[in-house]
């Protein structure tokens, strides 16, 4: 885990900054999974909550990472160099055990980012679709390792729910198909797969 809260490219420039502070633009970094870890970050001034509105109440969606994307498509964020907030983790919390962490927040990200393929800024689209691709290959490859070693119908659930949100994926629904095979022959699959792209780039 790492012990930062902020990615290492505003720290980066955090670093630089002769104040301290930086300030950018941040609605495609956000998209892609970037920026923000938790609300204790975040100071928002009133008029911007008067002008973006509230906080969503929808379950099952990470409703912080909505707030914010509305909120970047808006306005620069300031970004400060000082710790003034940590992370702690709990096992009961949202986020759910270590082990399927990572699953459940790409869960919970998949529906906000696809309302964000139809909100976005047009020169934003397309990275937005970029990044909602993106996240269900990393979901899918994540939950079929989940699925083999810890809990197959919990796998199978939470990629079946990221698929209904991303696009229609051919890697992604190739791994929830081998979610529902025998171990034997989607292993041997993937060291031919694995092999053939060897020698294809050798070439």
């Amino acid at each position: 885990m790492s012990p930062h809260l902020l990615p290492a490219v505003y720290r980066e420039a955090l670093a630089q900054a002769p104040h301290g502070e930086a300030t950018r633009r941040i609605y495609r970094d956000l998209v892609r999974g970037a920026a923000i870890c938790c609300p204790a970050q975040t100071l928002i001034p009133r008029r911007v909550t008067a002008q973006v509105g509230p906080l969503s109440n929808a379950r099952n969606e990470a409703t912080d990472l909505d707030y914010y994307l509305r909120i970047a498509r808006a306005f620069p964020v300031t970004f400060h160099r000082h710790s003034l907030a940590r992370w702690r983790y709990l096992p009961t919390s949202r986020s759910g055990p270590a082990e399927r962490r990572t699953l459940q927040w790409w869960m919970l990200m998949s529906p906000v980012v696809a309302r964000e393929a139809r909100l976005a800024l047009a020169e934003d689209r397309p990275v937005v679709r970029d990044a909602l691709r993106a996240l269900a290959r990393r979901h899918a490859r994540e939950a079929y390792y989940y699925g083999r070693r810890h809990d197959l119908s919990y796998a199978r659930a939470s990629l079946r729910e990221v698929i209904r949100h991303a696009p229609l994926d051919a890697r992604a629904l190739a791994y929830f198909a081998a979610l529902w095979l025998p171990k034997w022959p989607t292993a041997l699959a993937g060291r031919t797969a694995r092999g053939l792209a060897r020698t294809i780039r050798g070439r």
